[in-house]
């Protein structure tokens, strides 16, 4: 499944990518979401496994690579 299609139709993990892309820290996403790190963490997580990246990393240069939903 493609990762843009995948994060449109899951709005908390669209906003954590988008986040992430932008290049702040999963704290800076808890606080401003009003999400628990944990939650946080998870959707980083599952974003990291679709993308197929194992480190922090990659997925900074695999999001860099993407272009947002439109």
């Amino acid at each position: 499944m493609d990762i843009l299609y995948w994060t449109q139709n899951n709005s908390y993990i669209s906003a954590c990518f988008s986040n992430l892309k932008s290049g702040k820290t999963g704290i800076e996403l808890s606080r401003e979401m009003f999400r628990s790190q944990k939650t946080i963490s998870t959707h980083k997580r599952k974003i990291m496994l679709k993308l197929g990246v194992k480190n922090d990393l990659e997925l900074r240069k695999a999001t860099h690579k993407l272009q947002p939903p439109h």
